[in-house]
């Protein structure tokens, strides 16, 4: 895996797992962004990406990237974000990127507009 910056990533899956009782997911695409955000706990993760992918008709195989909020937050929630990232990195062989903080809409205007580093691992934060 390269250290590129996210300038020359396309597609970059987000997730936000860090709020107790909503779960979010965006996919941003050349600078913009879709998103889903749903009433559900951090469990519901792997189901509001398949959703959110399926509507923007892209498969998990065309993502640049994995980015993740990683707290403050519900502990165990931005852990299972996390975890989720880590895996999905590593599984596709894709970067993941740390994106410090709870509010979805910061990071996703934060990642549109920085050029950021990407991890081998995301870690969370409490």
């Amino acid at each position: 895996m390269s250290k590129q910056e996210t300038s020359s990533f396309q597609k970059i899956l987000v997730f936000n797992t860090t709020s107790r009782d909503l779960t979010s997911v965006a996919l941003v695409v050349n600078g913009k962004s879709k998103k889903l955000v749903e009433p559900v706990r951090a469990q519901d993760l792997q189901k509001l990406t398949d959703e959110l992918l399926k509507s923007a008709k892209t498969k998990i195989e065309q993502i640049d990237a994995v980015a993740v909020l990683t707290g403050p937050g519900s502990y165990t929630g931005t852990r299972m974000g996390v975890a989720a990232a880590n895996t999905l990195g590593w599984l596709l062989d894709k970067p993941i990127i740390e994106l410090e903080g709870d509010s979805l809409d910061n990071a996703l205007e934060f990642l549109k507009e920085s050029p950021l580093k990407p991890v081998t691992k995301a870690t969370a934060r409490y």
